[in-house]
């Protein structure tokens, strides 16, 4: 017999009234769909009259000072380090450890209750939904409690990794109309959805393949995402894990340092050439200079390096 709020095959499904969350089955409040759609609508508005406030405000702030702006940079790169390293730190969180039940005899109803308390921390849950996936989505608005929970679990389950990729292919039909826009776009959507898409493209290709005692399943071993399918079946799963899998594995990382090896090709010059001026009878004189005794600068290339320099020369002295 399964505990209350679970049922399927070896208790590993959610039951009628109950939805999915944090690994764990918690049982649907009645709340009608007017009262939800009430509640997003007053959020949703609450939003846009805050958003166009500060929009018509913006030109009465005080303009912060060019120490504040270094600072407000500053804290946004670390802010960026600081989510990644969270979200990796709810994915090693969620590698329980396996323990080996059968050897002490434990029940296996205690110990799904047990495994319930240890994935439901409350903690590891408030920080997965920093990972800004598609089923963190759906756990908060509660679509199961809505809709078919299993057929809510399996589509969310799936965009997870997808949504990330599609957005990408999106930025780069935006970098071939405006050029560097899509990149910037994307480079910044990858701090925030990376993680988060690997970890779901993993979570897609997972088999659970021992029971609660740790009793080998055999061929009715199943999907942790996908309960009513058997490991075996439902092979579409599989492709789309291994195809997001070796995307987030492989074209992405070499994606990146394609842009860092070309990054790091274009800024050569400017990391090689010194600038020079001479004040000569009130005329300042500004050269540049090619250590490394490069390809001279194309006319309107050395037009804005010198530009550049003799700003730098005006607000120095």
């Amino acid at each position: 017999n399964c505990t209350p709020g679970r049922a399927g095959p070896l208790c590993a499904s959610c039951a009628q009234d109950y939805r999915a969350s944090k690994k764990i089955c918690v049982e649907c409040k009645n709340v009608s769909t007017e009262k939800r759609l009430s509640i997003g609508l007053g959020c949703t508005t609450t939003l846009l009259i805050l958003a166009a406030t500060a929009w018509k405000l913006r030109h009465y702030l005080p303009q912060p000072s060019p120490r504040t702006e270094c600072l407000l940079q500053l804290i946004m790169a670390q802010l960026a380090v600081l989510l990644q390293l969270t979200q990796l730190w709810t994915v090693l969180g969620g590698l329980t450890p396996a323990v080996d039940r059968a050897a002490n005899g434990t029940d296996t109803a205690k110990v799904a209750d047990a495994d319930d308390q240890t994935q439901g921390d409350p903690l590891l849950g408030y920080l997965e939904a920093l990972q800004f996936t598609s089923s963190e989505v759906q756990n908060f608005l509660a679509l199961q409690c809505l809709y078919d929970g299993v057929t809510v679990r399996s589509m969310f389950a799936v965009a997870t990794p997808l949504v990330p990729l599609l957005l990408l292919i999106a930025c780069g039909c935006v970098e071939a109309f405006s050029r560097g826009l899509g990149i910037r776009v994307g480079l910044k959507m990858l701090t925030v959805l990376f993680i988060g898409g690997a970890s779901g493209s993993a979570q897609l290709l997972g088999c659970q393949r021992t029971d609660g005692a740790g009793t080998p399943l055999g061929e009715f071993a199943f999907r942790p995402l996908f309960p009513h399918e058997r490991c075996k079946e439902a092979l579409w799963v599989d492709r789309i894990g291994w195809t997001t899998s070796i995307c987030y594995g492989f074209f992405i990382p070499c994606f990146l340092g394609f842009l860092f090896a070309k990054q790091n090709l274009i800024m050569r010059k400017v990391k090689t050439v010194i600038a020079q001026a001479v004040r000569d009878q009130g005329q300042v004189v500004v050269r540049l200079q090619c250590v490394q005794g490069e390809e001279p600068f194309k006319d309107p290339v050395l037009a804005k390096r010198l530009a550049a320099a003799t700003a730098a020369y005006v607000a120095v002295h």
